[in-house]
């Protein structure tokens, strides 16, 4: 179930929610000439920065906060921001639910305990692109299984504090992702979950998503794109159907969404597709 919250606070907007996560983005006019107050982490969140320089201090430790740094906040843990030469701040804070950090932390085996011991992790080359899925995600851009695994990927990064080299893939690890493809082949059509997808083959939710990108070579979503494309190109090869039938066939529930996919993936419209392969 996702995090639930009491009531809204000023400055805070919720932007996406799944099971055990959310995602709150929060935005900060303060200044230099305000001053700062204490408050305290609900959950355990990691927050990208998306704008702004601020400092941070927590239990953990003190950190300058910039655009593209992982805020890390245990829950229960106090911590001021502060404004010290700039005005304002924006962030999507990530929230997770106990089960859910403790589903994530059991697939780093050497770690014991499902908190941080630092406050932040610092801006890196290789999480621009989560950066950038975190704006979108902000935005509304970022819907779906697409939300979920940016949230996953922003907690296990959190944890491991790097991006590592991927261990070899087992047979074991092939099996069960086949098991899953065969599932999601059969199922294109319907709305589906990280999390179903992951209890099919009796993994957490972070595991699956690490193992099915090394066997596949792309996360979940991506995959399920690609092969709901694949299949419409083919129903408009055939020439059955109306275009709004074949999308919804496959799994797209907005028109214009499926045809802007459609196009970037076949360099044309899909009526314009199926006219030029009758």
């Amino acid at each position: 179930m996702p995090i639930e919250k009491d009531k809204p606070v000023p400055g805070e907007r919720l932007a996406a929610a799944g099971e055990g996560w959310r995602a709150v983005e929060v935005i900060c006019d303060a200044g230099p000439e305000d001053r700062p107050f204490e408050e305290a982490h609900e959950d355990l969140s990691v927050s990208a920065v998306l704008d702004g320089v601020f400092a941070y201090r927590s239990g953990l430790g003190r950190a300058l906060m910039t655009p593209g740094s992982l805020l890390l906040g245990n829950p229960g843990g106090a911590y001021r921001c502060s404004h010290e030469a700039c005005r304002g701040d924006r962030c999507l804070s990530f929230q997770f639910s106990a089960e859910l950090v403790e589903e994530t932390v059991a697939d780093f085996g050497r770690l014991r305990r499902p908190t941080f011991s630092r406050p932040r992790l610092p801006p890196v080359a290789a999480r621009t692109g989560r950066l950038h899925a975190a704006r979108q995600l902000a935005g509304g851009k970022l819907k779906g299984l697409s939300a979920e695994a940016l949230a996953l990927d922003l907690l296990g990064a959190a944890f491991s504090g790097e991006d590592g080299v991927e261990p070899a893939v087992t047979s074991r690890d092939e099996r069960r992702i086949a098991a899953v493809l065969d599932h999601m082949h059969a199922h294109h059509d319907e709305q589906l979950s990280l999390g179903d997808l992951a209890r099919l083959v009796g993994l957490g939710r972070h595991q699956f998503l690490r193992v099915f990108r090394r066997v596949v070579g792309q996360p979940p979503h991506a995959y399920l794109i690609g092969y709901r494309l694949a299949r419409a190109a083919a129903a408009l090869e055939a020439g059955g159907g109306r275009v709004i039938d074949i999308a919804l066939d496959n799994g797209f529930y907005d028109l214009s969404e499926f045809t802007r996919r459609f196009r970037a993936a076949f360099g044309r419209p899909p009526a314009a597709f199926r006219n030029r392969a009758g």
